[in-house]
């Protein structure tokens, strides 16, 4: 039987996620569940969808989804992120099923599938979305060299340090910006989520760039990165004379032997080019002082301004190894906003995808 979460489902549902998907996993889901569920402050009044299925009073299956907010045309949507989807090992059959109830609700909802599941979503309909970049800047070939056995290491890295160095050469001016650190984003998030919305992010891009996007004004960012159980977030604000006209938001992590740093997010003003390079200038400068090895940013892989500062600012390396998807069933919605979007400007953080057009 499918059917609507209920609270008392919940021991269930972490003991599924347990058996099937591992203790870690078990460990995450609970130290985010009231933020995710509980305390979202975009929840509608009846929750996400959130969907189990039950045989003999077990919980057999879960597909769960958290609220964040959308602007499309001037509207406010309420837009949806899957979030764990598992089927215990005896009852593979009813993940198909538990998948199409979840997508013909009369929702906006997006997510970036697996290598596993990928198949599952496109076979029930999913629009694709687009195929992100994974750009990179390595500030330590050394660590990547350790791990591979080639000959002349030591000229290799010389060669790379000259050229990191010569590079910085290219970086665009950041005259007159003021980079500065916070614990939490500011009440002025809100004027500039206002200018971004009536001036766009690319003022020669069809729709400026804001076909489909998700709000950032301070209670979402707050929300999102200052209050996040899973992560800590390493904030950085961009003035000039005063005036926010940036943000970007960092974070560190181990995977592969190598220390990685993560642009998760960054929103500037279009009419202050300077920005976006101070910005990542500001976050190179950190990322060196946590001993990063690498960074990484996630791009669309539509040509964009985002990813030419990127170029200019070091990130020469490219990766393609996420999919996004979308389902839009809201009345009014055009099907094709995802699209329409380009997403010039995709960030991600905790395994999860939002969108900055």
């Amino acid at each position: 039987m499918i059917r609507e979460f209920k609270f008392q489902d919940r021991p269930g549902v972490v003991a599924l996620i347990t058996e099937v998907l591992g203790a870690e996993a078990q460990r995450i889901l609970e130290k985010r569940w009231d933020w995710l569920f509980a305390q979202n402050p975009f929840n509608p009044s009846g929750g996400p969808p959130f969907l189990v299925t039950e045989q003999d009073g077990n919980i057999t299956g879960v597909l769960m989804s958290f609220s964040i907010p959308a602007y499309w045309q001037g509207k406010t949507l309420s837009m949806f992120c899957i979030a764990d989807f598992a089927v215990h090992p005896s009852r593979r059959g009813i993940g198909l099923p538990l998948a199409k109830t979840m997508i013909d609700l009369p929702n906006l909802m997006i997510g970036s599938p697996n290598k596993s599941t990928e198949v599952l979503w496109r076979h029930l309909g999913s629009l694709d979305w687009g195929k992100p970049l994974t750009l990179t800047r390595i500030l330590d070939l050394g660590g990547f060299l350790e791990k591979r056995n080639l000959p002349g290491k030591k000229f290799l890295q010389l060669a790379w340090e000259i050229i990191d160095h010569a590079s910085k050469y290219l970086n665009p001016s950041t005259k007159g910006i003021d980079i500065q650190s916070v614990e939490e984003f500011p009440p002025d998030c809100d004027a500039l989520w206002k200018t971004i919305t009536e001036q766009g992010l690319n003022l020669s891009a069809p729709e400026r760039g804001l076909a489909l996007i998700t709000i950032r004004d301070q209670k979402f960012l707050n929300w999102r990165f200052a209050h996040c159980p899973m992560q800590i977030y390493h904030i950085l604000l961009a003035r000039r004379e005063g005036k926010l006209t940036g943000y970007t938001v960092l974070r560190c992590g181990n995977k592969g032997g190598i220390r990685r740093g993560y642009v998760v997010d960054q929103l500037t003003l279009p009419s202050d080019p300077d920005t976006a390079p101070a910005l990542l200038q500001g976050a190179v400068s950190w990322f060196k002082k946590e001993k990063v090895q690498a960074i990484h940013c996630l791009v669309t892989d539509h040509p964009s301004q985002w990813i030419k500062v990127l170029v200019r600012c070091g990130f020469w390396f490219r990766k393609r190894d996420h999919v996004l998807i979308g389902n839009l069933n809201l009345s009014g919605l055009n099907p094709q906003a995802g699209l329409d979007a380009a997403f010039r400007h995709i960030s991600f953080a905790d395994g999860e995808l939002d969108f900055v057009s």
